[in-house]
């Protein structure tokens, strides 16, 4: 990567342009933002994480995107991001269609070059740019990231963002009786990822399309949480697990009930603290709930689905036992339903729902028909829970 010049470059001259990263150029800004990102890994460790990331999901999936200044071996890395291609659904007017949503992470701009404008004109060629890439299969309907800037600078070129409240509910020890009114529940391995991440679409295939044409003039759109999706983030997880404790993670979830009446949740060990003897901003955070039985469980009305809350209170309850044995702090469920937040009142401890203003903002930008004036006029998104997240 060139050193950075004495005079920068105009964000908006025609000579900056987005562009992919050669491997040097890669290498270099993955050691740059890994400064700010790697938590309780070395750098080292850190690029060895995002190696392992690009290597599961191959180019086909996923692919980095530099704003630069100029061409060949001179040319200057301004900003840099990466994208992630996930099969999404829209389900609008009592049909589904299959399409393309891409994902957003690592937006970084070098300190010495914030403040520029270059963040923003990577934003506004990306913003163009992902409405048609990679989309031989299927058209690309919406794009999201995850702010971790507060809603307003990102809005600006075209993503809005949506709910951000989370369940935090603290950890016990497991050695702490459950209370008897729970129902049992069985572990989940990632073996027993595959037919759930199945059986979950085809639920979500089925409820989308009748709350979709009870409201004609809304789109209704969600990732698919496939097990390609699940392993992207166990990847990152196992990598971190093995440097900090010398194992990978076992149990990737919990589930509870029979076949047919089922409540399952898959979750993920996220550590933030570079400290790792300290648990703050260490959380397991529940990827995605899952009530089989329940037509309503996702975009179900309010006061809906009572019955599930001692299933949900279950799983959760794993969770948060899980959670204590791997320095975590707490355990965080994103936009619960009214029913996972009566769940996670059940259970003794404690627990709160707390709004993000700054971190992990979800925010959309949608490529479909617009009539209102605002994305979230046009637009619910389903399942906007931390599986989303890149």
């Amino acid at each position: 990567m060139a050193t950075v010049p004495s005079k920068f470059p105009d964000a908006k001259s025609p000579s900056v342009h987005l562009a992919h990263p050669t491997p040097s150029e890669r290498r270099a800004f993955l050691t740059n933002n890994g400064q700010s990102w790697r938590g309780n890994l070395t750098i080292e460790q850190y690029l060895v994480r995002e190696d392992a990331v690009y290597d599961y999901l191959t180019p086909a999936n996923m692919t980095y995107w530099v704003l630069v200044d100029g061409d060949g071996e001179e040319r200057m890395v301004l900003s840099s991001c990466e994208t992630y291609k996930r099969r999404g659904i829209v389900a609008r007017e009592g049909k589904v269609k299959d399409v393309v949503g891409h994902g957003i992470g690592s937006v970084f701009c070098r300190p010495e070059l914030r403040g520029r404008g270059y963040a923003g004109r990577m934003m506004e060629e990306l913003g163009k740019k992902l409405q048609h890439w990679q989309t031989e299969e299927h058209e690309c309907l919406f794009s999201v990231l995850f702010s971790d800037i507060g809603k307003k600078y990102y809005a600006q070129f075209g993503w809005q963002p949506f709910p951000s409240t989370h369940l935090h509910l603290a950890t016990i020890p497991l050695t702490t009786p459950s209370l008897p009114s729970l129902p049992p529940t069985r572990p989940l391995t990632t073996s027993s990822l595959p037919p759930l991440c199945t059986l979950d679409e085809s639920l979500l295939r089925h409820r989308l399309p009748p709350t979709s044409a009870a409201s004609p003039s809304t789109s209704l759109v969600t990732f698919l949480t496939t097990a390609e999706l699940l392993g992207w983030h166990h990847v990152r997880e196992d990598v971190i697990a093995t440097a900090t404790f010398g194992r990978p993670a076992e149990v990737r979830g919990a589930v509870c009930g029979e076949e047919g009446e089922r409540v399952w949740c898959y979750w993920l060990r996220s550590w933030y603290n570079a400290d790792g003897t300290n648990t703050e901003r260490n959380h397991l955070h529940v990827l995605r709930i899952v009530v089989e039985g329940w037509d309503g469980a996702d975009g179900g009305a309010v006061g809906e689905g009572r019955e599930w809350v001692g299933g949900i209170a279950a799983v959760l309850d794993a969770a948060r036992r899980e959670a204590s044995g791997w320095q975590m702090e707490g355990v965080e469920v994103w936009n619960p339903s009214e029913v996972v937040v009566e769940a996670g009142r059940l259970l003794e401890g404690g627990c709160r729902v707390e709004e993000r203003e700054t971190e992990s903002i979800p925010c959309l930008r949608w490529y479909g028909e617009r009539k209102g004036e605002s994305v979230r006029d046009d637009v619910q998104w389903v399942a906007n829970e931390k599986a989303a997240w890149c």
